[in-house]
């Protein structure tokens, strides 16, 4: 080793906590772990927050007990310090968080020498914590590790300031204000590709169903009706991302421990609690204003869809087959939109049809997970009601409800409605053949385990499935 690397050594290196070692806030993390479990207490945040942040740290570190040991961290910074405590650095975790949290975190890493963190009065971010280094440390006798603009102040009064993921705005102000600078970047900013994984984007297809009732009807190519229609799906689709944020800031710690979710932008830690936070109220909004310019009957469903899918989240999907009914619902509800949007009614015929194969879809997404559960050789699934020995029976419960919505059709192809709406009904058994063989093809390809837990995403991949539309499209045609 040699003179310079043991000086730099021989200085204590101090580490924030919340952005830096972590990829997320502890405070915000406190703060959703209290909507998970005591939502009640939220109403006195405005109460603990008027006595001071120190007094609302410590409150929401006791009432909230957020689970430590699966919050997301920067794996490469975390071996570079572990290599620095093996040389014989002395490491001190400070934070802004409340102490005992700080505590527990540096005993969860096992390698840092101290920790200390907000107590007894005084918030340790900032300019206290810079007084607090320089009282114990000296002016420029530490390096210091840190994400944020209020570290702008330590870095200023440390011998070394360590930026972990900056953006180039704050890069430039530390290089200003410190005496040596070293930039440390991960690639764990939140972007626009996670945003739109948060958000589902993709998942936005599915609402594309409220065209459901205006083209079975013949009614899309009048004045007025496709744009509706498509306001209407504009509408499911900002709220449904908004309740997808919803839902995995409730299954938070559940994805966390999860082998597939983890990676999603919240539980990976890529997307901020706070700015998720901020985004539900937006896209309700956004949705809400939308749904104004559609008639009462529409936003009464889209209200109704929102408060089945809130419980949904909290409560429905962890009983076994009622969560995959209140998909099923969920659907219906958008077919029910598209009906008041576009102004017209919405056929029995197609509600039935529209029930059997949603539901089918929704046991489909079921018997993929519950697959992946026996292949991981875990029985239950966490959160779920599910049984990995419930992969056959749910598997038989999908099949025949997809075949059902085909003699839906073939009901309907004898029915005086359809004598009256098409010339050639033959053709319309051609339809018939089409579902079988979509239906059937899924189901397969779910049993070889190839669907990956999203029908969603399989319809979008998948060339056959766009053909088998095609095919269905032109039957329908042929019939009229």
């Amino acid at each position: 080793m040699s003179e310079s690397e043991q000086s730099s050594d021989a200085v204590p290196l101090c580490v924030d906590l919340d952005g830096t070692v972590l990829r997320t806030d502890l405070m915000w993390e406190c703060i959703t772990a209290l909507l998970r479990r005591r939502p009640w207490c939220v109403l006195l945040l405005p109460v603990w927050w008027s006595r001071g942040r120190p007094y609302l740290k410590a409150r929401l570190a006791r009432e909230a007990r957020p689970d430590l040991d699966c919050l997301p961290v920067r794996g490469r910074l975390i071996e570079w310090l572990r290599s620095q405590a093996k040389s014989g650095r002395q490491l001190l975790l400070v934070s802004g968080s409340h102490h005992w949290l700080v505590r527990r975190m540096a005993r969860r890493f096992g390698f840092f020498s101290g920790a200390e963190g907000t107590r007894r009065g005084v918030n340790l971010s900032g300019g206290p914590k810079a007084e607090w280094l320089v009282a114990r440390f000296g002016e420029r006798g530490f390096d210091y590790a840190g994400d944020r603009g209020v570290d702008l102040r330590v870095w200023r009064r440390a011998r070394e300031a360590i930026l972990v993921d900056v953006p180039r705005r704050l890069e430039g102000a530390a290089r200003e204000v410190a005496l040596r600078v070293r930039v440390w970047d991960e690639a764990g900013r939140a972007g626009i590709g996670a945003w739109m994984q948060e958000l589902r984007v993709r998942q936005w297809l599915k609402n594309l169903v409220v065209l459901a009732p205006a083209f079975t009807s013949y009614k899309f190519e009048e004045t007025g009706v496709l744009l509706s229609c498509l306001v209407g799906a504009a509408c499911f689709s900002l709220l449904a991302s908004a309740l997808y944020v919803f839902n995995d800031i409730v299954d938070l710690e559940f994805d966390r421990r999860h082998p597939d979710k983890c990676g999603r932008p919240l539980a990976s830690g890529v997307l901020g609690m706070r700015e998720a936070l901020v985004a539900m109220p937006l896209l309700i909004a956004g949705a809400v204003a939308a749904a104004a310019l559609l008639p009462a009957g529409f936003r009464w469903v889209l209200v109704a869809y929102g408060i089945l899918s809130i419980f949904y989240t909290l409560a429905l999907k962890r009983y076994v087959v009622v969560d995959a009914l209140a998909l099923t619902v969920m659907f219906l509800l958008r077919i029910v939109g598209g009906g008041w949007a576009a102004g017209i009614g919405v056929s029995n015929w197609l509600m039935g049809f529209a029930l059997f194969l949603f539901l089918s879809l929704a046991l489909a997404k079921r018997y993929a997970e519950l697959r992946a559960l026996r292949e991981a050789q875990r029985d239950n699934a966490e959160g779920r009601g599910y049984r990995s020995a419930d992969l056959e029976e749910v598997g038989f419960l999908g099949v025949a409800s997809g075949l059902l919505s085909v003699f839906v059709v073939a009901i309907y192809i004898g029915s005086a409605e359809a004598a009256a709406s098409y010339g050639n009904r033959t053709m319309l058994w051609a339809l018939c053949l089409v579902i079988v063989f979509w239906v059937g093809r899924l189901w397969l390809i779910n049993h070889r385990g190839e669907l990956h837990e999203d029908p969603v995403r399989f319809v979008t991949h998948d060339p056959a499935s766009y053909v088998s539309a095609a095919a269905a499209m032109a039957a329908i045609f042929l019939a009229r």
